[in-house]
């Protein structure tokens, strides 16, 4: 194994070992000030952090105004150049429903500002012993520009009762508010 020793300015050494490899293999390194492979200023693209929160039991809604659900999570955003990817995942039941009705859903901030409407559905006509499913996904790129902690929630309102769950049956369906920071 071949080695090359590199002394530091004032004083120490850092040693880069070749193992035994065949043919002939290169590292290129970038033509630019920073720190390879651990800086702090990461390419344009690249996902920071990733969070996730998930939606517990079942809790029923039934407002023409939007009211929060009780999915939310925060994230903490390193830059202010910094865009949020939102993926939403959603479960919406409706038990029991006799008649037709709508509802829509919302990914908002703490102060419940509307960051997108993510979902409108209209649900068909139902008797008193039919449950209706209502499955989507939203995804949003947000640009909340802090480096302060951040808040998303799922909010709805519907024109009828409405659940929203992570279970249908006894199977998880993963109703989930899902953030990935992207370098900007």
């Amino acid at each position: 194994m071949s080695s090359v020793v590199i002394s530091g300015d004032t004083s120490g050494a850092i040693t880069l070992s070749a193992p035994a490899v065949s043919g002939t293999n290169t590292i290129t390194l970038p033509a630019s000030t920073g720190t390879v492979l651990t800086t702090t200023n990461p390419k344009v693209g690249n996902v920071l952090q990733v969070v996730q929160s998930s939606a517990l039991g079942n809790t029923g809604y039934n407002s023409a105004s939007y009211v929060d659900t009780g999915l939310s999570v925060s994230i903490t955003p390193s830059s202010t150049s910094s865009k949020i990817l939102i993926l939403a995942n959603i479960v919406g039941v409706t038990t029991n429903a006799v008649g037709t009705f709508t509802g829509t859903f919302a990914i908002s901030d703490a102060s419940n500002n509307n960051i997108a409407v993510i979902y409108d559905a209209y649900v068909p006509t139902y008797t008193s012993t039919t449950v209706g499913f209502q499955y989507t996904a939203g995804f949003i790129l947000h640009s909340p520009a802090t480096t302060s902690s951040f808040t998303y929630k799922l909010r709805v309102k519907s024109s009828g009762a409405i659940q929203v769950t992570n279970y249908v049956g006894n199977v998880i369906q993963g109703c989930n508010i899902t953030l990935m920071e992207i370098a900007g």
